[in-house]
């Protein structure tokens, strides 16, 4: 029976995948200007790479009162039932119940980089989300339980020798569940997958970096499903509205 080399194929995905993340990197010296090109790139790649249902974007996720989240390098959220992403200027607002991930872009890992996309995370996870029953040909099923919401930092190099970066990355990882990291992915070092629950971490050699990063948001995205139905009317709250009988 043929069979395919899946060692050999995903060697050839990772080069395809560092190829189309290094475009316009080493050309662009400004560090503001890099930086924008390098989220663009993650940004471009993850459309590229994900299945038709999500949508990956830069923005701020709002919530139904008004709340919204620091700015956020890649939301990753809801493309077919998203009905209400909204765009303020050149800002994307995206409902907090679409919202499947978010991750944090820098150029490397490090303390800060961690510390800073904690922050970024935890103001996206406390945000109210709404869930309401969805109607069907027989009935209606009942409110989709709020999933947790993935979160994580995408850099490129690291600060850290190689030697050193799961116990840098283990020490600095957030004991407070609205800010910790799901996912660490460093093109140059590894991608590593934080279970602090359990108090592990899954890493894979450098060589396949991008495409175990792909393979676990892809298992983390089909563990979610589909995102809660949002309750708009908990959205038109804001909105004051006349009666006339």
């Amino acid at each position: 029976m043929p069979s395919v080399d899946l060692g050999k194929l995903y060697d050839g995905m990772q080069q395809e995948m560092e190829a189309g993340l290094k475009t316009g990197a080493s050309v662009l010296m400004h560090p503001g200007m890099k930086g924008d090109d390098t989220e663009d790139n993650w940004r471009e790649w993850l459309m590229a790479y994900l299945p038709n249902r999500y949508a990956v974007a830069k923005g701020v996720v709002i919530d139904a009162d008004g709340n919204e989240s620091e700015q956020i390098d890649v939301i990753i959220y809801d493309r077919q039932y998203s009905y209400l992403v909204l765009k303020h200027n050149e800002t994307f607002l995206i409902p907090a119940e679409s919202v499947y991930a978010v991750f944090e872009v820098k150029q490397s890992l490090n303390k800060g980089y961690m510390e800073y996309a904690q922050q970024k995370t935890e103001s996206v996870r406390k945000l109210k989300r709404t869930s309401v029953a969805i109607k069907h040909a027989g009935g209606k099923y009942d409110p989709k339980p709020l999933h947790e919401i993935v979160a994580g930092l995408l850099t490129t190099t690291s600060d850290w020798v190689e030697s050193g970066i799961i116990d840098n990355i283990a020490e600095n990882l957030s004991e407070n569940e609205l800010k910790k990291l799901d996912v660490i992915c460093c093109v140059a070092a590894g991608t590593f997958i934080c279970d602090q629950g359990n108090k592990t971490i899954s890493y894979c050699d450098k060589s396949k970096s991008l495409v175990y990063f792909l393979l676990k948001v892809l298992e983390k995205l089909q563990e979610i499903g589909t995102v809660p139905a949002i309750d708009y009317n908990a959205y038109a709250q804001k909105i004051e509205v006349h009666q006339h009988s």
